[in-house]
């Protein structure tokens, strides 16, 4: 092949700038009227965690070289989620882009490959992806296993919807499993704090967490707000429906989004969870842990890069 593919050291000068150009380049050939081009430091920020602190992998950025120009690119960002009380480091690999003049030379898939030689050498349970429909069909050849869809809740802050949304829940119940992956809300939210700032919603109730940040989307000419959740954690779900209400007060928002993987205990929370359209699947690479049809991911869109 007529490129190397290595690793990416972001502290060499220009290197910053060398993968924003590529990475907005590649976003405006697909979407050429609703890309807006990101900053360095939103593309770092999504994609880059430095889990050397607590003794995990830290992220990593993988590229392709034709000579001295970038014509390749994939980050591994690290994730520590948790299962039994035990950390399992896991990766994602996230922002697949490729230069529209070197597209066909297998780039993507060779750096997907030389991502995973790094990763066997280091205790990582699985590299995951989630994938759009072009970059799909390339990581199922590698090996990636589908592992279900994201289902969608959205809870408006209008009485009738707003009571028929949840599920009862008695004082005596609790929501919990040992054998789930769980997110760590608490790395996620020291991430997503770097990234937005005060823009990040941290609400915390009667031990529930529930955190996001707000959007407006345009409904009709209507200005529409409304809280993304990133993540939770919901100590007492008989108090889930109350934590909502009071989050609706302290927020002026007109509803809140929920997403979650579709094994995750959260949808036990809510009467009619559906299949979430627009949002990608999970993949899952196995490496270090072997992953089965039984597991189940207690997901939620903070997982991924571009929540």
């Amino acid at each position: 092949m007529d490129y190397e593919v290595k690793l990416i050291d972001i502290d060499q000068p220009g290197m910053d700038a060398a993968i924003t150009n590529l990475v907005n380049l590649s976003f405006r050939e697909v979407n050429p009227k609703t890309h807006r081009d990101f900053s360095w430091h939103t593309i770092k920020s999504g994609t880059y965690h430095n889990n050397s602190v607590v003794g995990s992998p830290s992220s990593f950025y993988v590229g392709a070289f034709s000579g001295n120009e970038l014509i390749g690119f994939t980050a591994f960002k690290s994730h520590d989620f948790i299962r039994n009380g035990e950390v399992v480091n896991c990766f994602h690999n996230c922002i697949a882009v490729t230069s529209e003049q070197h597209k066909g030379k297998r780039i993507f898939p060779n750096i997907l490959s030389f991502g995973k030689s790094i990763l066997l050498k280091e205790n990582v349970g699985f590299l995951y992806g989630i994938p759009n429909h072009n970059s799909r069909p390339v990581i199922e050849k590698i090996g990636y296993k589908y592992h279900g869809p994201f289902l969608k809740v959205n809870v408006f802050n209008l009485p009738g919807l707003f009571e028929s949304a949840f599920s009862k829940w008695g004082e005596k119940d609790y929501l919990y499993n040992e054998n789930i992956y769980f997110q760590n809300d608490f790395q996620l939210i020291d991430v997503k704090t770097n990234e937005y700032g005060k823009a990040l919603v941290v609400f915390e109730d009667l031990g529930n967490i529930i955190w996001g940040k707000i959007e407006n989307k345009i409904v009709k000419g209507i200005t529409v707000r409304y809280l993304s959740v990133g993540g939770m954690i919901v100590n007492k779900p008989h108090f889930f429906k109350d934590s909502c209400k009071k989050l609706f007060k302290k927020h002026n928002i007109q509803f809140i989004q929920f997403i979650f993987h579709s094994t995750s205990m959260f949808k036990t929370l809510f009467k009619n969870p559906k299949p979430a359209p627009f949002v990608e699947p999970f993949m899952v690479l196995d490496l270090k842990t072997e992953i089965t049809e039984h597991d189940q991911f207690n997901f939620m869109p903070a997982i991924k890069n571009n929540f």
